[in-house]
């Protein structure tokens, strides 16, 4: 809402790293300090918040002989920097303290509060797929831990604490009514991760034992039970809980009841045999309903920082952000390196921009685990059917059915979200035929076909992000204990989350090692057996990296792998034809190549000359490969970038896959 004098209105979040936003810009202050007195007193808003809390919170036990006056010089700065928004009456002077008098609507804490409290009681009316669209979308309201980038004293540490178990819980309820709504098998990923962050937490257990077997995987289950049993033994000296010890009899004795059925994925659906046997178009009357699809997965409940780029997706695809209604661009395009979390991001933003699309959200992820690559012409039909279009009114061509999707669409504000598209070919049957509809597209390369695409390249995340990653998974005083290493090892890493998850679940199941003694075996392990130190279950970076690799021709897998041998892990298009004996055209193809798959990047230009190098965890993958290819053929010299593979057949560009290449 805008306040009375401000130029406009004013936001103030501290689920995340803490702002206090008007329109884009964050005035929040940039010393220490100062951010401890904003976040206390938006935590307190319309509260009093005495001179001695405000003290203890600065200097704890401890305080200067300077402290009242070095206080008022804060406060002092504080209505400055919101008098320059004609805000200063914000900040309200009482006996004895001070007051930040805003309203409840304008913090993205009571929105989340909000939100959870109606999920929670909308599950507890039975209204299980209202109930995950409330939870979720108070999940996605955070952007990394509570006061991320605060110095947490005495008085805001129980503040950030209170918050994350309620984050916490959200997070569980959620996954309560995803598992009610019959979504098992897609909770089994994100449970995997989260036990690992949480090792004795028993409901996160329970949920992905119960998920387990209901996917048919009750041996894992049973595994599970082992696992958390063994922790809580080793750790605190207990048992699990009757509830689990139940739950752990009944999969003996397999008397579990029967699931609910799994919802149908788009990926998944195939036509009818009515449809089938349409040879042309329908007739004008589709059979279209008034469906509102809410496709969307749930978003990362960890998820951290990206607050800048989330900000540019909504300038992008939110028609209210151009003040007009229209759209600056309907289609954006987020690539980036393996592992850097563009599925991350693209959901997290999909989430806040729902609102934006009343007429529903539709999701597809293209490349799965199982190495397919769905087909447009079966997403088509997924999407038709979610849009109330009759099956036996849904022709059998690709193109038929894509000219079927533009007149579904029509009149509609729809977000499509298309995430890991193998190709400009896989999006264009795709496209919408209303400018009011928006797609969010995530790749492994670049697709240099959408010419009217906003193009999104992600970057590692900043070394405070990446320490508020860090800290979410194992603790924040562990961090801030050594948070020049958490910083050191966030550096190492490029700052590319999966790694950083990994690093983080290592750390959560050792308790007592040091992150310096980590950061020291990180910084000593040699390359080729790198990427095993962020490996922790199902947590592993090296299937990204593999994908893209037999993705690869085996010419270009070869200048890959040898591209790990350049001092410095720098090179140019001249220095790679060296190496290789190629010329200096082949050369220039092949790195072109493994730069749209960010395999490598230009970090500079001397005398026209474009230099190139490996980022250190990509250099690592490539050690590793050529390690391998050395061992099996020790005496086999490359020819023209190929050699005799015994590790399997080159693959089709066309179907990246996942596997350990």
């Amino acid at each position: 809402m805008a306040y009375k004098g401000a130029k406009s209105a004013m936001e103030f979040n501290v689920l995340g790293p803490i702002e206090v936003l008007i329109g884009a810009e964050n005035i929040v202050p940039t010393a220490p300090k100062p951010r401890q007195v904003m976040a206390l007193l938006t935590l307190r808003r319309n509260g009093l918040v005495q001179l001695p809390e405000l003290i203890d919170e600065l200097w704890r036990s401890a305080p200067p002989k300077s402290a009242m006056t070095t206080l008022q010089t804060y406060i002092y700065k504080l209505r400055k920097t919101l008098a320059a928004h004609d805000a200063e009456d914000l900040l309200v002077s009482r006996a004895g303290g001070y007051m930040l008098a805003i309203p409840d609507s304008s913090t993205d804490v009571h929105a989340f509060e909000r939100d959870a409290a109606d999920g929670q009681r909308h599950l507890a009316e039975e209204s299980a797929a209202r109930a995950s669209e409330l939870l979720g979308r108070a999940l996605a309201r955070w952007r990394g831990p509570a006061l991320a980038d605060v110095t947490l004293g005495d008085v805001l540490s129980p503040y950030a604490t209170r918050l994350e178990e309620l984050r916490r819980r959200t997070l569980e309820l959620r996954i309560e009514a995803d598992l009610q709504l019959g979504y098992h098998r897609e909770l089994i990923s994100e449970l995997k991760s989260l036990v690992l962050m949480y090792p004795l937490n028993e409901q996160l257990h329970k949920s992905l034992m119960i998920s387990l077997h209901r996917s048919g995987r009750r041996n894992e289950a049973l595994e599970g039970y082992r696992n958390i049993r063994n922790n809580m033994i080793e750790e605190i000296g207990l048992e699990p809980s009757e509830e689990l010890r139940e739950l752990h009899q009944n999969l003996l004795l397999d008397t579990l009841p029967q699931p609910p059925p799994s919802p149908v994925s788009v990926t998944t659906a195939t036509p009818s045999p009515a449809a089938l046997a349409i040879t042309g178009m329908p007739p004008p009357d589709t059979g279209g309903g008034d469906a509102v699809p809410a496709q969307l997965p749930p978003a990362a409940a960890s998820f951290t920082g990206r607050a800048a780029t989330i900000a540019t997706l909504y300038e992008n695809l939110a028609p209210e952000a151009s003040g007009d209604g229209s759209l600056p661009s309907r289609i954006v395009e987020i690539t980036g390196m393996p592992g850097i979390g563009k599925t991350a991001l693209a959901l997290c933003a999909a989430h806040r921009l729902r609102e934006s699309y009343p007429s529903g959200q539709l999701y597809v992820e293209f490349s799965t685990a199982d190495d397919d690559i769905t087909d447009p012409g079966a997403v088509l039909y997924g999407f038709l059917r979610a849009l109330d279009v009759p099956g036996d009114r849904i022709p059998v061509g690709r193109e038929e059915r894509s000219q079927l999707f533009r007149s579904v669409s029509t009149g509609r504000r729809l977000l499509l979200v298309l995430d890991n598209v193998p190709s400009n070919a896989a999006v264009q049957p795709l496209l919408p035929g209303d400018p009011g509809c928006a797609v969010l597209i995530t790749s492994r390369q670049r697709l240099h076909g959408l010419v009217d695409a906003q193009k999104v390249e992600l970057d590692g995340l900043t070394s405070d992000e990446g320490v508020g990653l860090l800290a979410h998974m194992i603790g924040y005083s562990r961090v801030a204990k050594e948070r020049l290493t958490a910083a050191r090892i966030v550096e190492f890493t490029d700052g590319i989350p999966l790694a950083l998850r990994g690093i983080g679940a290592r750390l959560a199941m050792t308790p007592g090692l040091s992150l310096t003694a980590f950061a020291d075996k990180l910084m000593h392990t040699p390359h080729h057996e790198l990427l095993e130190e962020f490996r922790v279950g199902d947590l592993d970076i090296r299937p990204r990296y593999a994908t893209v690799y037999n993705s690869l021709s085996p010419q270009e897998q070869s200048a890959f792998r040898f591209l790990s041998m350049f001092p410095g892990h720098k090179f140019t298009v001249s220095s790679t034809a060296r190496l290789l004996g190629w010329d200096l055209v082949q050369a220039k193809r092949v790195l072109d190549v493994l730069a749209d798959y960010h395999l490598i990047r230009i970090v500079g230009v001397t005398n026209d000359v474009a230099i190139y190098t490996c980022p250190r965890l990509v250099v690592s993958f490539a050690a590793e490969r050529l390690m391998t290819i050395l061992t099996k053929h020790p005496l086999q010299d490359e020819e023209n970038g190929h050699i005799s593979r015994s590790e399997g057949s080159p693959r089709s560009r066309r179907g990246p896959t996942v596997g350990a290449g």
